[in-house]
This record gives structure tokens, sequence and C-alpha cells, in this order.
């Protein structure tokens, strides 16, 4: 009989390791299901970025296009009032109505 108990109790044993297997499979698969989930759940978030950061590209891109001209108007007419100072600054020292002390034509030294 000792012979059929030790069979038994290996079989016991066994089992017991199977099951303990067996479950720990199961443990596994439910965390890749979870790992397939949150990877899939990123996934998702990554293309709602994507169309965001687009969408906000493609709006900065339609703003500096409709600005552009805006800033071409801004900067010519800081350069023409600019050539019109230099000019008139020219002209009145070309005419001797500078100020004196540009000049050094002061009166009273």
């Amino acid at each position: 009989m000792d012979k059929i108990e030790s069979a038994h109790t290996e079989v016991d044993e066994v089992k017991a390791i199977m099951l303990e297997n067996v479950k720990k499979a199961e443990e596994r698969r439910d965390n890749l299901s979870d790992l397939d989930q949150r990877a899939e759940h990123l996934q998702n978030g990554c293309k709602d970025l994507e169309k965001a950061v687009n969408l906000k590209k493609n709006r900065m891109m339609e703003y500096l296009r409709a600005n552009k001209g805006l800033v071409i108007v801004v900067l010519v007419s800081a350069i023409i009032i600019f050539a019109v100072v230099v000019a008139m600054l020219a002209t009145q020292d070309i005419h001797g109505h500078g100020h004196p002390e540009v000049h050094g034509d002061l009166e009273n030294p």
C-alpha cells in the first residue's frame, strides 16, 4: 500500500502544482488583457494629441499668412518714416537750419 499512497501523494502534489500554474496563467492573461487595453487607450490618446497639434499648427500658419500683409505694411511704414526723418534732418543741416550746438555755431563761447 505504501506505493499506492506514495503515488496518491505525488498525484496530489502534481495536481496542486498544476492548479497553481493554471491560476498563474489566468492572472497573466488578465494582466496582458489590462496591458493591451492600456496600450490601446494610450494609442488613441496619441492619435488625439497628434490631431490637436496638427490643428493648432494649421491655425498658426493661417494666422501668420493672414497677418503677413499687416507686418509688411508696418515695416514699410517704419522705413518710410525713418527715411523722411533722415531726409528732413539732412535738409536742415544743408540749409543751415540745424541746431547751433550741432554745427559749432555758438555765438557766445
